[in-house]
């Protein structure tokens, strides 16, 4: 079983071999465009060279049936997938591909369109609140990458919504092409120490503005949508169970990070926050362990009279 998150920037992927990440970025730089199916394969082809350089290269030379594998995904990037499904029905004809959708994720909402939600914030949001202890006002879950979401799960554990902005290296980018003379600055170049407020010189103002403007971002965020998640929370109880002292008596969310532009920020988090960095991929693992456990209750006669509804998107080849 693999689990795989794919992203705007990176393929993340977490195996028994090992767990790493594949830059776009890199399988893009040669691309010649896409077949009649839209499929680029030479991206597919790229893709399948950074893989058999990974953790999974063991994996991958077996090709035998009984190695066939599983590849659970979660995708927020359809041109991404489908170079992965190429790359695999070119290489591994006998692995089989299951996406998950927003729709298949057990969590509750109150979103006004839950298909158009990035299947990602559903499953780290249903993974943080079913497995971390959350307040009377929920958990609130901050995923930090191309883009940085803020979403809040209340106790009940129904999705409410949040925020996405921009996250470090998006917003590098924009600067540099909205601009004349400015250069460009990578998320990269903030793993290092902090940068000073005062940056002495063009590149370090631009490191200082992008750093300390996504950290001040991410910190208001949370504390506007705690405040939301308490005033909300406390609008919604019985009358009976109001206090003259207001928000107070309610603990706000608590808040969970992960993603790949948290780690610049590690010196920083308060320690009531938890960082779990790899919280998407354990998300996708515990879905796919529940999916094949709920598929084996059913009988195959069952199943096929209801047309296997309960098949999680998978595509078998």
């Amino acid at each position: 079983m693999i689990a795989v998150d794919i992203g705007n920037s990176q393929l993340h992927f977490k195996a028994p071999t090992g767990s790493a990440a594949v830059p776009w970025d890199r399988l893009a730089a040669e691309s010649h465009g896409t077949d009649r199916h839209g499929t680029d394969r030479h991206g597919a082809d790229r893709l399948w060279e950074a893989l058999q350089q990974s953790p999974l290269a063991p994996l991958l030379r077996e090709t035998h049936p009984e190695t066939a594998c599983d590849w659970w995904i979660s995708s927020v990037n359809p041109p991404a997938t489908a170079a992965l499904r190429q790359a695999l029905a070119t290489q591994r004809p006998l692995d089989r591909c299951h996406e998950i959708r927003s729709v298949d994720v057990p969590l509750g909402d109150r979103l006004q369109n839950r298909a158009a939600t990035g299947v990602d914030r559903l499953l780290v949001a249903w993974y943080a609140s079913r497995f971390f202890e959350p307040t009377a006002t929920g958990s609130l879950v901050v995923d930090a990458g191309s883009a940085v979401t803020v979403d809040w799960v209340d106790a009940a554990g129904d999705f409410r919504g949040g925020m996405i902005y921009p996250g470090f290296a998006v917003s590098g980018r924009s600067l540099q092409r909205g601009t004349a003379a400015l250069p460009p600055v990578t998320a990269i170049d903030l793993q290092a120490p902090l940068p000073l407020p005062a940056g002495t010189s063009t590149q370090a103002a631009i490191e200082a503005g992008l750093f300390w403007s996504q950290w001040g971002g991410m910190c208001s965020a949370i504390e506007a949508l705690q405040k939301f998640a308490q005033r909300t929370t406390q609008a919604e109880q019985p009358a009976t169970g109001t206090s003259p002292l207001g928000l107070a008596w309610l603990e706000p969310p608590q808040v969970i990070l992960t993603g790949g532009g948290i780690a610049a920020f590690q010196s920083l988090l308060p320690p009531h926050w938890r960082w779990e960095p790899d919280l998407l991929l354990r998300a996708i693992l515990e879905w796919a362990d529940r999916h094949i456990s709920a598929a084996n209750t059913v009988s195959p006669a069952a199943a096929d009279s209801a047309g296997n509804p309960a098949s999680g998107g998978e595509d078998h080849r």
